[in-house]
């Protein structure tokens, strides 16, 4: 009977370490995981996203916060899920970001250019006699 007895209180203790542990293991991944969302929004906020994608930029922000609240409450899986539903929005962010400062860049190159040859137009007609 003694042998039984231990037997069901190591069983007992073994589930019990195992749920504790996973337990953990799941706040420590979510927590991760919310770093790594917050980080990226610090990233493309550095890189000046909210002139270009402000609206993409509040929902990565929504999501984030969604992220905290969900892993306060404990609910650990959903908040992996809104964080890397928060990653993937700054991804759209950067892209867009990048891609409207090309879009601008480009312009003011071609508006330097326009300008280079009026110029050089411009010293053309000063020089015939």
């Amino acid at each position: 009977m003694k042998a039984t007895c231990a037997y069901r209180y190591a069983v007992i203790n073994f589930l019990a370490a195992t749920f504790l542990i996973t337990g953990c293991t799941g706040s420590r991944k979510s927590a991760v995981k919310i770093q790594k969302a917050e980080s990226a929004v610090e990233k493309v906020e550095a890189m000046g996203a909210a002139d270009y994608a402000s609206a993409e930029l509040a929902e990565a922000h929504q999501k984030l916060e969604e992220a905290y609240q969900l892993a306060d409450k404990r609910k650990h899986k959903k908040a992996l899920l809104k964080a890397d539903e928060a990653i993937a929005t700054t991804e759209t962010v950067e892209a867009k970001t990048l891609s409207e400062k090309a879009k601008k860049d480009l312009s003011d190159l071609q508006a330097s250019i326009q300008s280079l040859k009026t110029q050089l137009e411009y010293l053309r007609r000063q020089q015939k006699p």
